[in-house]
């Protein structure tokens, strides 16, 4: 089975590039060849951190974050000085260095 990674750095607050990736990940991870992982760097990051949800295109972002949760699909977040994930989402916080062998892992990594 091979791995991708799907890599969200773009800012959602200011970009529908995030939900995009979260839509492309839980179409990807309906298929049995593929293991799919989606991790949250960068920019992304930090809105994911914060309660806030000014987002754009929140409600798509939260609809494939949720569908990706209940079939067990990894979602990442890379936690950078202290940061953590915001604890109403299901995400999982990694450090840089669990980030860096996770893009190692991956046969194939889509940016977003």
């Amino acid at each position: 089975m091979k791995s991708v990674l799907i890599h969200i750095t773009a800012d959602p607050r200011r970009s529908g590039r995030a939900a995009e990736g979260m839509r492309v990940a839980d179409g990807l991870s309906h298929g049995e060849e593929l293991a799919v992982t989606v991790m949250i760097d960068g920019p992304a990051a930090e809105a994911f951190a914060r309660p806030e949800r000014e987002w754009i295109d929140e409600s798509l972002l939260l609809k494939h974050l949720v569908a990706l949760h209940l079939r067990h699909i990894p979602a990442k977040l890379v936690a950078r000085e202290g940061a953590a994930p915001d604890p109403h989402l299901v995400l999982a916080a990694v450090t840089e260095t669990e980030a860096e062998a996770l893009r190692a892992k991956a046969a194939a990594v889509i940016e977003f």
